[in-house]
């Protein structure tokens, strides 16, 4: 039974593990949340999810969050593609997948999640606003934002367009490169930076407390209403930037924002593509990464490269596939697994930049035990499921741990390890459960015949597994 000495060996290395939260967006424990009941606490998970999410966008879009569901990212994805199973979460309350059905204002029908964008100067969208409704209708049980009270929305707004529409036209007019000089360094078109400034809204510099005209000062801003640009430079090249910005207390930053040169970032976005797609693949093999991208195959019988077949090198422009090892050539992205006891358990992204050998992106599988142990616990169960109803005339069971198939099985019967009926957050008997998962460390079933669903919810509250398995058509 190869399939129980792998649930074995991934169980063991689960056990010795001490790894890490691998997240990287800036999420926030919500502002409020108040619920009594499950139904309420799968709101407060559908809320963390969104905000999860709403992070993730941001990544990807130069910092500006989305204000409607079709506002999308340079790669093309909106907002619900970057949820669980790339489509909209289930309201607790009538079951049918919508949320967050409500967008730029606040959600009213029990269940509902909406997200409101919070609008900076020059129309930036520099936050959000998630709120959820309990089982009463109009009742507010979670808000969370990324904004705080003291937050000077129109600043924030003023370094957002200074960055995605200044910085990045002479840097992309300029071979990736910063300028030392804001008024005197000129990019391959013969433009300073003040130049883009005149053309590009150069008005609408205006400092918001003096009310006067005000260029960004070549040092870490101090003055009230200020925006500050300071190089990074590497040997003779201006890599990137620093921006700063104060408020109405001198010297007090409100923003301090590393900035990089756009190719890098192109690198940066494909390395976190590929990572989306690698997991789905690993999702889909028990938990288990490939050897080989391009010939090792997972359960449904699809190569990695199927899930993620090419990207766009940003310095060659030519369309490429991720190559084993360590990335070296410029613009390239490379994977590599890590094994423990035998099993690729985890994997290494890595990114070159603008010179050979020089890594820009470096991501790893490294998250909690815990959230490890979920992931695997929805993967196996996802097996077990699929074989209850090939010893079932393909019919699926509705309850993982009553209905019986043909062989007098039921899905929990054929779960390898009893252990993951724990759950590893709480150490209560809650690993799996049937409906949907609503607490943290729950994975749940629910299956109707013709098809199944699992749920997940990691360590942090946020679903990580909303899997949905239909017939072929």
């Amino acid at each position: 039974m190869i399939r129980n000495n792998i649930a074995t060996l991934l169980i063991m290395a689960l056990s010795v593990s001490s790894l890490g939260c691998d997240r990287e967006s800036n999420i926030t424990t919500p502002a409020s949340t108040d619920y009594s009941s499950r139904i309420e606490a799968q709101v407060i998970a559908n809320c963390l999810t969104v905000q999860a999410a709403t992070e993730e966008f941001a990544f990807m879009n130069r910092g500006v969050y989305p204000a409607a569901s079709a506002d999308c990212t340079p790669k093309g994805d909106n907002l619900y593609d970057l949820l669980p199973g790339d489509c909209p979460l289930i309201n607790p309350l009538n079951m049918y997948p919508t949320e967050p059905s409500v967008w730029g204002g606040s959600p009213c029908n029990p269940g509902e999640t909406g997200i409101q964008a919070v609008m900076g100067g020059y129309c930036i969208n520099v936050g959000y606003t998630i709120r959820g409704t309990g089982e009463e209708p109009g009742v507010i049980i979670a808000t969370m934002t990324n904004i705080d009270p003291d937050d000077h929305l129109g600043i924030m707004g003023q370094c957002l367009h200074f960055e995605t529409n200044i910085l990045y036209y002479f840097t992309s007019s300029n071979d990736g490169t910063f300028p030392r000089d804001l008024d005197t360094d000129r990019d391959l078109d013969g433009y300073t930076i003040m130049d883009h400034i005149n053309m590009r809204g150069g008005w609408l510099f205006v400092n918001v407390f003096t009310g006067e005209f005000s260029n960004p000062v070549m040092e870490t801003a101090y003055e009230p209403g200020s925006i500050g640009y300071a190089p990074i430079i590497e040997g003779d090249i201006v890599i990137g930037c620093i921006i700063t910005a104060v408020g109405e207390t001198p010297g007090e930053l409100k923003v301090n924002r590393e900035c990089i040169e756009a190719r890098e970032s192109y690198t940066l976005l494909n390395c976190r593509l590929f990572e989306k797609a690698l997991r789905m693949f690993a999702w889909r093999n028990n938990m288990v990464f490939p050897d080989d991208i391009n010939s090792d195959t997972d359960l449904t019988g699809r190569t990695l490269l199927e899930y993620f077949s090419h990207y766009s090198n940003p310095y060659t422009r030519l369309s490429c596939t991720p190559v084993d090892g360590t990335a070296y050539e410029v613009g390239e992205i490379a994977y590599m697994p890590i094994v423990e006891f035998g099993i690729n358990s985890g994997y290494v992204i890595t990114g070159a930049g603008k010179y050979p050998g020089v890594i820009v992106a470096r991501h790893e599988y490294d998250l909690s035990e815990a959230d490890k142990a979920i992931y695997y616990t929805g993967a196996v169960l996802r097996t077990a499921a699929v074989e209850f109803a090939e010893r079932n005339d393909g019919v699926f069971a509705v309850d993982f741990d009553t209905d019986m198939n043909l062989d007098k099985n039921t899905i929990l019967d054929l779960i390898p390890l009893k252990k993951l009926l724990i759950n590893p957050v709480s150490s209560n008997r809650t690993g799996i459960i049937n409906g949907r998962a609503a607490y943290p460390g729950e994975t749940a079933y629910i299956g109707w015949g013709t098809g199944f669903r699992i749920t997940s919810i990691n360590e942090a509250g946020y679903y990580i597994i909303d899997y949905r398995w239909r017939p072929a058509s």
